[in-house]
């Protein structure tokens, strides 16, 4: 597949990874906002019960409001496939950050764990059980 400029009105300025999806770093030239965009793939576009996934957590993740997870912003349709618009967070994972020992000392250690238990706690708390976390 090859990588769009655009998605409706946000501009792609970077492919970030995925699998079933696609994420990309856009940016809203409206209101000059870098943002994260999720489209599914061909593939997963072409199958109704990961559309139907796609758009539950698009649904879901749009309902949250917590500070340790994302915010989703906006949800629509290219090309007849679902994308999903996301607060950009600069920085890198949490899984390299460990594996590059920049996950800080002790202290800050038990600081990102505490923070990630407390959005789990959070999400739990609104009846979901999340069943993809990654560092």
């Amino acid at each position: 597949m090859q990588h769009p400029q655009r998605i409706g009105k946000y501009e792609i300025e970077e492919y970030l990874g995925g699998g079933m999806s696609r994420v990309y770093r856009a940016r809203d030239p409206l209101i000059e906002k870098t943002l994260t965009i999720k489209i599914l793939t061909d593939e997963g576009a072409a199958d109704e019960d990961a559309k139907a996934r796609f758009l539950r957590e698009a649904k879901v993740a749009a309902s949250l409001e917590h500070e340790n997870i994302v915010s989703v912003y906006d949800f629509g349709q290219y090309d007849d496939r679902p994308f999903m618009v996301m607060e950009f967070v600069r920085g890198e994972d949490l899984k390299s950050a460990i594996a590059n020992q920049r996950a800080g000392d002790l202290p800050n250690k038990v600081r990102l764990a505490l923070q990630i238990a407390g959005a789990l706690e959070y999400i739990h708390s609104q009846g979901i059980i999340h069943r993809d976390i990654k560092p």
